[in-house]
């Protein structure tokens, strides 16, 4: 009783160290109504859709990830530029680069949906495709990813939690409605990623709105926060990008070096 009597009090005193136990507990509430909603999304979809097209939803769905490198590692860089920014009360630098992330990230969205339209165009069999779904929903979805870097770098985890808890039970309540009118994957893939944006804008908008000292002044940034947010970002994105290979690469490289063994014929 006595240390959670001080806990309590050390916590009340210190606003820091409170948003970061409720960052905490929020992402752990978030991460098991996640793993909650999975156990009913996953049997649902295989019922409605058989084993060949759970397979496509699959597939097309497991895209996503790669939303954490289509930013071309902005986001992170947001979390360094901000958090240094604000804790020198400089709100007009965070501000630029906040903007500089949203203007680079439009431009991304703007290269890869010209791809998705080249796709479009040259390839008549994919135009309503799981997976030109997917591509559109990811360019959609490049410069709304600057909010959740800003709600940590604010030490606010919690308001990215809780809108990575709006996107769980967006896809939820889709995919359950949609299994009672329709069996075409292509609606469910839609159903992902249209979650995703949507939670992803609510995020932004949120941001904004709670904070207007960060709203940025114009649609275009300014070049130099554009160039100040794309050269930071860069190295975290060489990062990222290189330890995923390893990640991903590493049973082949363990082959590799041990060597395999001929089965006897």
């Amino acid at each position: 009783m006595l240390h959670g009597g001080r806990l309590r009090r050390d916590l009340a005193a210190d606003p820091r160290s409170r948003r970061i136990v409720v960052s905490a507990g929020a992402g752990i509430f978030q991460r098991v109504a996640q793993v909650a909603s999975t156990l009913v999304v996953m049997p649902l979809l295989l019922r409605v859709l058989g084993p060949a097209q759970f397979g496509v939803w699959g597939a097309a769905v497991s895209l996503a990830w790669l939303a954490g490198f289509s930013d071309v590692g902005t986001g992170a860089a947001l979390v360094t530029l901000v958090a240094r920014s604000t804790a020198a009360n400089n709100a007009a630098e965070a501000r630029g680069y906040i903007g500089g992330a949203v203007s680079f990230g439009c431009g991304l969205a703007g290269l890869a949906g010209l791809g998705a339209l080249a796709v479009w165009i040259a390839a008549p069999q994919v135009r309503s495709g799981p997976y030109l779904i997917a591509a559109a929903g990811l360019s959609a979805n490049i410069p709304l990813t600057a909010a959740n870097s800003v709600w940590m770098a604010l030490q606010k985890g919690y308001s990215s939690a809780f809108w990575e808890l709006v996107q769980t039970l967006l896809t939820l309540a889709g995919v359950v409605a949609a299994a009672a009118y329709s069996t075409d994957v292509r609606v469910y893939v839609a159903v992902v990623y249209l979650s995703l944006v949507l939670a992803n804008l609510g995020s932004l908008v949120h941001l904004f709105l709670r904070h207007p000292e960060l709203r940025p002044e114009s649609l275009v940034a300014p070049l130099a926060a554009v160039k100040a947010v794309a050269g930071h970002g860069l190295g975290y994105f060489v990062l990222g990008l290189t330890a995923g290979l390893f990640f991903l690469f590493d049973n082949i490289l363990a082959l590799l070096l041990l060597g395999l063994k001929r089965r006897p014929v």
